[in-house]
């Protein structure tokens, strides 16, 4: 016959294996960092919204309001940072949605206003009618 102390032990044990589960594999771990600017209102293109996979960019707005520029190179990335610090200026991001379509994130500090846009859009004139 156990012992009262036994007892208690062999249940403290039981209890301690159930509330230590190993740690989750670094792929089932999700990361949440706050945005570093306000995106302000968001459009996406015409063009835009009808080629590219919605969940890409969905995934991509958020990559950029946490400061990760993409595809940018290190000189418009070290631009949108100094842009952030002043919080004047245009913030640029350039990503692949899966099917390998690039397309651009850009907000306008000063108003601010956030764009998705294929660069063949920014080829043109984009006026406020094309966002909307």
């Amino acid at each position: 016959m156990k012992s009262p102390i036994e007892i208690v032990m062999t249940a403290l044990k039981h209890q301690a294996d159930a509330a230590f589960s190993p740690a989750p594999h670094p792929s089932e771990i999700t990361t949440y960092l706050l945005p570093r600017f306000p995106m302000g209102k968001t459009y996406v293109s015409h063009r835009a919204s009808e080629v590219l996979v919605e969940n890409d960019v969905n995934e991509c707005w958020a990559r950029h309001a946490t400061g990760d520029w993409g595809l940018q190179n290190s000189k418009i990335a070290a631009n949108n940072d100094v842009a952030l610090k002043s919080r004047e200026g245009v913030i640029g991001s350039i990503y692949k949605d899966g099917a390998g379509e690039e397309f651009w994130i850009i907000t306008i500090l000063r108003t601010p206003r956030t764009i998705v846009v294929l660069p063949s859009d920014y080829d043109e004139q984009i006026t406020d009618a094309d966002l909307e």
